[in-house]
């Protein structure tokens, strides 16, 4: 039976004033309804994690194999440049040496830059937010104060 129509069950037997043989029966109803649910829960932590885990391994593994891309166009670029070539042909691909007349600005330090030739990105300070509140009790334009919250612990 679902968690929901037992939760209904029990609350028609605490308003009917059931005997507490039959409110004991659904608790433990209950009680078997939520351990399932917990190791429904676990579960899907677990294959949260596992997910979590493969993304990154597949995440490096990407950048691994862009790596590898650089590095052979420049090994195929270095090789061309010496023999002089702008282009090759090879089977059914081209590789051609392409010059570019604009200019490209390369940045080591983007901190050291003058501000107008950065781009700033903006976080909320919300720790700052609250400590502010606690101490002023008002609350910044654009943000909001919830006075705690409840949630749900899984042990």
């Amino acid at each position: 039976m679902q968690l929901y129509k037992l939760t209904d069950e029990m609350l028609k037997l605490y308003d009917s004033d059931a005997e507490d043989v039959a409110l004991e029966r659904v608790a433990k109803e209950i009680k078997v309804k939520a351990e399932s649910i917990a190791k429904f829960i676990k579960n899907l932590d677990a294959d949260a994690k596992m997910l979590g885990d493969e993304i990154k391994e597949l995440q490096a593994k990407k950048k691994t194999t862009e790596n590898k891309v650089v590095q052979i166009k420049k090994y195929v670029f270095d090789n061309l440049e010496a023999l002089e070539l702008k282009n090759i042909e090879a089977g059914i691909f081209k590789f051609s040496i392409i010059d570019v007349k604009s200019p490209v600005a390369e940045v080591e330090n983007p901190e050291d830059l003058p501000k107008e030739y950065q781009k700033q990105t903006i976080t909320a300070n919300k720790t700052k937010i609250i400590e502010d509140y606690k101490t002023s009790g008002i609350c910044p334009k654009g943000a909001v104060i919830k006075d705690g919250y409840s949630y749900l612990k899984l042990k």
